[in-house]
């Protein structure tokens, strides 16, 4: 009756506090970059929400980019609701990351509906990952949030 499939005929784990599914969904989104590219190639991301789960590919490649700075991947399907950040996993192509470049990883804010790409220091801190003025390249990530 619009309320959720419940499954309370199932046994509980301790701090259990609720067995109904009320939310389930896929669907796509256009994700960008925020601060501007000049042309992209190809924009593509798909998203399956269950409850207030959502897991998420995408796959942005531009051929010029008209402003240098931060890579701020936004247009994510849902604000986030987490109370902390959300890390997800990126692959990145053709992009200048600096030096002490060891992995990349991104990060949604919680409340945000976009996430900034990270480059691990070799001193374990996180360092913004820039885009150079006139720079191609790919960006694919892949991850989960919580809404």
């Amino acid at each position: 009756s619009g309320k959720g499939i419940d499954f309370s005929a199932d046994g509980n784990a301790a701090g259990m506090t609720s067995e109904v599914l009320d939310d389930y969904e896929t669907g796509t989104w256009t994700p960008y970059i925020s601060g501007g590219v000049g042309t992209y190639t190809s924009r593509s991301g798909t998203y399956t929400k269950i409850g207030n789960i959502v897991s998420f590919r995408y796959n942005v490649s531009w051929s010029a980019h008209n402003n240098t700075g931060n890579i701020i991947i936004a247009g994510f399907p849902f604000n986030s609701g987490a109370a902390v950040n959300s890390y997800y996993a990126v692959q990145c192509s053709n992009i200048s990351a600096g030096t002490g470049f060891v992995i990349q990883t991104a990060r949604i804010s919680p409340g945000a509906e976009s996430g900034d790409l990270l480059r691990v220091e070799n001193t374990g801190s996180g360092v913004a990952v820039t885009i150079p003025a006139d720079a191609s390249g790919t960006i694919e990530g892949f991850g989960t949030y919580e809404v």
